[in-house]
């Protein structure tokens, strides 16, 4: 088995020793395989023949194809004829119309990501102050008619969760294409005792003036 050390072509190989598994193993990986390939490139700059690239680097030519299709898909390479390929000039990958695509794409999601950020920083913010307030505490709870009024919960099924006060919990959806069901976990971080509401659809007062009562709405309790 070789390992690159002694020069070869301009590219280093030497004999590895039988216990030297773990580092063949590491020196085979595509990633490692890629260096080594853009080394050859870089040693060789030009046209670069893929016989030639596999047979230096000691490897099958088909392992190759994996690194060059990647940097055809991205313009830094292009084919020339069936077995050769050259380095795009840099200036003209810059001025590609994909590149531009590209960059016209990063620049709008950095944009959107520093507005979540703000919006994030700005909802977090507002939070804290309410939960602080003691003038708020008063008016800290939401009723059902509340959350069916709005367009997103119409017609759809409403689970309301009571969590220990201070406590954090975890929602897992399980998906549905896997299980051919609907399941949802819920834990609490803390241990704590979890209650979850089905909310009806048709809400009036006394359902929310009964609310936990048998009878008003199905109510499991789990941990």
């Amino acid at each position: 088995m070789k390992k690159w050390s002694e020069k070869r072509g301009g590219i280093r190989t030497e004999e590895l020793p039988e216990g030297g598994t773990d580092s063949a193993r590491q020196d085979s990986s595509l990633l490692s395989l890629t260096k080594k390939f853009l080394a050859l490139q870089m040693q060789k700059p030009g046209v670069l023949n893929l016989n030639e690239a596999a047979e230096l680097l000691g490897v099958p030519k088909r392992r190759l194809y994996d690194i060059t299709n990647v940097l055809e898909g991205v313009d830094l390479i292009e084919k020339i004829g069936k077995n050769s390929i050259k380095w795009r000039d840099q200036s003209e990958f810059t001025n590609s119309v994909t590149y531009q695509k590209l960059n016209k794409e990063n620049i709008e999601l950095i944009n959107e990501e520093i507005g979540l950020d703000k919006f994030i920083q700005s909802v977090s913010s507002s939070l804290k102050l309410a939960k602080e307030d003691p003038t708020d505490a008063f008016y800290s709870y939401s009723l059902l008619t509340d959350f069916r009024s709005l367009d997103n919960f119409k017609n759809k099924m409403l689970i309301a969760v009571k969590a220990p006060k201070d406590s954090s919990s975890s929602i897992e959806v399980v998906d549905p294409n896997e299980t051919q069901k609907f399941e949802v976990i819920i834990k609490n971080e803390n241990g704590g005792p979890l209650n979850s509401f089905v909310c009806p659809e048709d809400i009036n007062e006394n359902i929310e003036e009964n609310l936990g009562r048998p009878g008003m709405v199905r109510c499991a309790s789990t941990s």
